[in-house]
């Protein structure tokens, strides 16, 4: 399965840019966000099969937009990403609903294939009638 709207959300605008260029090429429509604020607008507006989402981020922080999205998208698959060294942080994301949490800097190639053996996971089934 092949995740056709990706969402990515950092206040990093070097870190989203290259972010964006380089999941462009695996999938179909990919949307930037730099804040929180902006994340929700765009969840409320879209189907968003995976989100990319920084937990610092200025005004509505990322655990914010992620209990949004728990509430209003809950079959989303979320993947945190965060330069806190927190050791429990990892957990508390999991615990929140995140399906990852990997620590920046981090390596694009590592991040998509993280992302897309938790998508084949998360496969929704068809149910046959």
């Amino acid at each position: 399965m092949r995740p056709e709207n990706v969402l990515l959300v950092d206040d990093n605008e070097l870190l989203l840019s290259g972010m964006k260029r380089f999941f462009e090429k695996d999938f179909i429509h990919v949307k930037a966000s730099f804040t929180g604020e902006e994340a929700i607008m765009n969840i409320q507006k879209h189907l968003y099969h995976v989100v990319i989402l920084d937990i610092h981020l200025p005004g509505v922080n990322g655990w914010s937009v992620l209990e949004h999205i728990r509430q209003n998208s809950p079959n989303t698959v979320v993947f945190i990403i965060t330069s806190d060294e927190d050791a429990g942080l990892r957990q508390d994301a999991i615990q929140r609903g995140a399906c990852e949490c990997m620590g920046k800097p981090f390596n694009l190639d590592e991040l998509k294939e993280v992302l897309f053996n938790t998508i084949s996971v998360k496969r929704p089934r068809r149910v046959m009638k």
